[in-house]
């Protein structure tokens, strides 16, 4: 199987409309509003876009003893097939930190991993752009409430998981653009990491990335990037 670069159907790269308008998904026929455009005219849902990925995580992540989140991150971002920008990423980086805090603290809950990639597969792709805000930042945060239990009605840890998605948010505006989804993963990870270990006092492994994908990346930002291999 070939690694997904662009468009899943025929790998030309996709643009993005002004407007979303009303597409039809080439695999399972449902209609969904989207912005994403590809050059030939086909179009895969968010849904489909996902496919098996969601299990593959769900499963690798309640099942590794890793406990190092970038490693479990990029364990599963080299499964073939697995594309180099799209948003099963949110749930994958969501999922890492979770199953990485547990594999550190004990004991394992494997509903915890699926209550993350519920909640992050309900994040858009294109998000970083369309809403300006980079749902890997936004997977932080849904790991840090699925880790901490909170709810709307938390007092806490709502104040702290709103406050680790902006400091997170922050640091990828930093940088700027364009997309690139394994970069935005990396600095979430990094980050989430370090302000989980703040609150909690729990260590995390050493992460110092350098990107294995860069090569695949028609946007990649080369020696802007401070995971450049070079």
């Amino acid at each position: 199987m070939a690694y997904a670069e662009g468009c899943l159907v025929c790998g030309a790269e996709l643009s993005y409309e002004k407007e979303p308008t009303l597409k039809k998904c080439l695999i399972c026929g449902k209609e969904e509003l989207s912005q994403a455009q590809c050059s030939q005219g086909h179009f895969v849902c968010s849904d489909c876009h996902r496919g098996e990925h969601l299990k593959t995580i769900t499963n690798y992540c309640q099942n590794t003893f890793e406990k190092n989140p970038v490693d479990i991150f990029e364990f599963i971002a080299q499964v073939p097939g697995f594309p180099m920008h799209g948003p099963e990423h949110h749930a994958l980086t969501a999922a890492s930190l979770v199953a990485a805090y547990q594999n550190l603290t004990g004991p394992k809950n494997p509903k915890a991993i699926r209550d993350a990639v519920t909640r992050a597969k309900q994040l858009i792709g294109g998000s970083c752009g369309l809403w300006g805000a980079c749902s890997a930042a936004l997977g932080i945060g849904i790991a840090f409430s699925v880790i901490f239990g909170t709810t709307p009605l938390s007092r806490e840890s709502w104040g702290e998981v709103n406050k680790a998605t902006g400091k997170i948010l922050q640091k990828i505006g930093a940088l700027g653009g364009p997309r690139c989804c394994k970069r935005t993963a990396y600095i979430s990870l990094i980050n989430g990491a370090k302000i989980l270990e703040e609150i909690t006092g729990v260590k995390f492994p050493s992460m110092k990335p350098k990107c294995m994908f860069s090569k695949r990346n028609k946007e990649c930002l080369k020696e802007k990037c401070p995971f450049y291999p070079g």
